[in-house]
């Protein structure tokens, strides 16, 4: 399968199953190349906006179901997502939590995306084969889910911890929102960025930082090795031994950290999924603070090829 999103600027082998992957700027990419028996999924479709709030939904489980049956999943179905993205991929980590958070337990990401399926030598197609109706049955899982009320809920309790994976400036508040990113996120996700004029500056309060960049090795694609995401996670003060929840801007990029602590073997992992979009506009001042400055850099940093 492929997902769907709007051009923009942005920042192993996968053996037998279903591949879900995700195409810049969309379905004509896929038709272009693709690996053999992947399929395409449209996720900006399959996760519409519900401003002024969320830009970016998840699905209802009757829509979700509906849509993995017509690509041929089934119940038994191990489903591989992977993206055409070579710089900072978050789609198909977004896929792996939406299926997770949906019951589908064995969905892997194909580290590297299309990229390395490529410079491996693997073969890629253009063919595309007709998908049998599946027989997936869906359940929500809401504990990998977070709305605005429950967060309220978790910030009360004090046992689950909040991880913001924003770039370090937007987490302390160096840089007013809404920022140069955001702008660029919204209209990646087919949203005005005017909108978000009220949006808050700061962080959740008690929430630690670990931006999502720094999930990816040299190349900028490939997610970094256990033993180096471990360092990372103990630099931004994350117990992965204990309940976590992920957020960013708009529930994509929260989604590739969430999968980082997973590898790590951490599986209580949630997603603040309305994220500081809808965070930033709701909560009210004394909901909202500034990040710590970090006391030191963190033990691996991420270096931009030159324009």
């Amino acid at each position: 399968m492929a997902s769907r999103t709007t051009n923009q600027q942005e920042p192993g082998h996968p053996g037998p199953g279903h591949d879900i992957h995700r195409e810049r700027p969309g379905m004509e990419d896929y038709k272009i190349c693709h690996i053999p028996s992947a399929r395409y999924i449209d996720l900006m479709r399959l996760c519409p906006a519900q401003m002024p709030y969320i830009p970016s939904s998840i699905p209802t489980l009757q829509d979700f179901q509906k849509t993995l049956r017509s690509l041929g999943v089934n119940a038994g179905s191990h489903v591989v997502l992977y993206e055409t993205a070579k710089l900072l991929p978050f789609a198909a980590p977004r896929l792996w939590w939406m299926l997770k958070a949906f019951g589908h337990k064995k969905v892997s990401v194909l580290n590297g995306g299309l990229k390395a399926w490529q410079d491996a030598g693997f073969p890629v197609t253009a063919e595309e084969l007709p998908a049998q109706e599946g027989d997936i049955s869906l359940t929500v899982d809401p504990s990998l889910m977070v709305t605005f009320d429950e967060l309220a809920e978790i910030r009360s309790k004090g046992d689950t911890q909040i991880l913001d994976t924003r770039p370090h400036e937007n987490y302390t508040g160096k840089e007013e929102e809404p920022s140069t990113l955001l702008k660029m996120i919204m209209p990646a996700v087919g949203l005005d960025p005017s909108a978000l004029s009220d949006i808050k500056t700061g962080t959740i309060p008690g929430a630690k930082n670990l931006p999502y960049p720094l999930m990816f090795g040299s190349d900028l694609v490939s997610v970094r090795p256990v033993n180096q995401l471990r360092e990372l996670f103990s630099w931004a003060s994350v117990d992965l031994t204990k309940p976590l929840m992920t957020t960013c801007y708009v529930g994509y990029t929260a989604c590739m950290v969430a999968m980082a602590a997973y590898l790590c073997g951490n599986t209580k992992v949630s997603v603040y999924y309305g994220s500081w979009v809808e965070y930033g506009q709701r909560a009210s001042k004394d909901q909202v603070t500034l990040g710590p400055q970090a006391e030191v850099e963190p033990p691996y940093n991420i270096v931009f090829p030159s324009a």
